[in-house]
């Protein structure tokens, strides 16, 4: 169960997140589960196949409707990802972390774009959570957590 000051926090994201949403209609909820599931499916299918504005749009409509569902904001955040859109991708991701916070893989990818963006204090604040709670030792996300701190550690050195 969210506590007050978690659920104030996802409703002031998800105002600022709406800002740059478009449309701001959300899906019928009549939708059955496995509805749901083809949607995030096609959304999905797309996102790989390159056509990452249709499948935004997609992630976009479900996280409208089902907005404590962490995978459409992951699929959101990949999307603005792909399309080198940092601000809007860090957003989704931030979204995304504030819904389950002990899933690491956010983290990683709000630090990239974070990198991206020129704003390394919150970058390597961001690899520092998702490496704490890669208790798992997920191979994935352990490539691409020292992935980052390479590069970052390379790019430190450069600019000294």
């Amino acid at each position: 169960m969210l506590q007050l000051k978690e659920k104030e926090l996802i409703q002031k994201t998800l105002k600022e997140v709406a800002a740059f949403l478009s449309p701001p209609q959300p899906l019928n909820k009549d939708f059955s589960n496995e509805d749901l599931e083809l949607l995030y499916s096609v959304a999905t299918s797309l996102h790989h196949a390159g056509d990452t504005a249709q499948a935004g749009e997609i992630f976009h409509q479900l996280a409208l409707s089902y907005p404590l569902t962490q995978k459409y904001w992951k699929g959101i955040g990949s999307c603005f990802q792909s399309e080198n859109n940092w601000e809007k991708a860090a957003k989704a991701w931030e979204m995304a972390t504030l819904i389950q916070r002990e899933d690491p893989l956010p983290y990683v990818h709000l630090a990239e774009c974070c990198f991206s963006m020129d704003d390394a204090k919150k970058g390597i604040e961001a690899l520092k959570t998702a490496k704490s709670l890669n208790i798992k030792d997920c191979k994935e996300v352990t490539k691409k957590i020292h992935f980052l701190e390479t590069i970052w550690c390379q790019e430190e050195q450069r600019g000294a």
